[in-house]
């Protein structure tokens, strides 16, 4: 039998990340974190959240690089 990947919370994903809970709906509704839902509540797979957030660490730059915004 296949073990289920465990499920976080738009909560949890919040708190991990240091976004706001529509912030992450606002990733969802763009499509880069697929939802199941579970009655009414909406949870992402963790793997699904760790692979999203992996992609966002590899465009990060370098250490000591500096950064210009304008």
């Amino acid at each position: 039998m296949e073990s289920q990947p465990r499920l976080i919370s738009i909560k949890e994903i919040s708190e991990r990340t240091s976004l706001s809970k529509p912030s992450v709906h606002r990733l969802i509704r763009a499509g880069q974190l697929r939802p199941v839902r579970i009655g009414t509540r909406l949870v992402i797979p963790e793997n699904e959240f760790e692979a999203w957030l992996g992609e966002r660490m590899k465009s990060r730059p370098p250490i000591g690089e500096v950064i210009s915004i304008e």
